[in-house]
């Protein structure tokens, strides 16, 4: 939590939040989360994010939007690196 170190009140809330969705899907299903349900989890979250900033922009909440847009920034860090379209299409080669 280098959030809380840094003391980066955003990141932080973000984290938490983030953690505590992580808890709670693990207790819903009685053991630990694979990798690949941590992303799915954090990229639910996302697109809840997306959605929202887009509604925000709709009602002209410049502010809201833009706090969304950070949130979304803070959670796509901890999402594997996406592979480009050249290193697609080598691999498909």
């Amino acid at each position: 939590m280098s959030a809380l170190k840094q003391k980066d009140a955003f990141a932080a809330k973000v984290l938490r939040f983030l953690k505590s969705n992580l808890e709670l899907a693990e207790k819903a299903k009685m053991k630990s989360l694979t990798d690949m349900e941590v992303v799915k989890i954090i990229q639910k979250r996302i697109k809840q994010s997306k959605d929202a900033k887009e509604q925000y922009v709709l009602g002209q909440r410049k502010d809201l939007a833009d706090s969304e847009q950070m949130e979304i920034e803070k959670l796509a860090l901890y999402l594997p690196q996406q592979l480009s379209e050249g290193e697609l299409r080598a691999i498909g080669q």
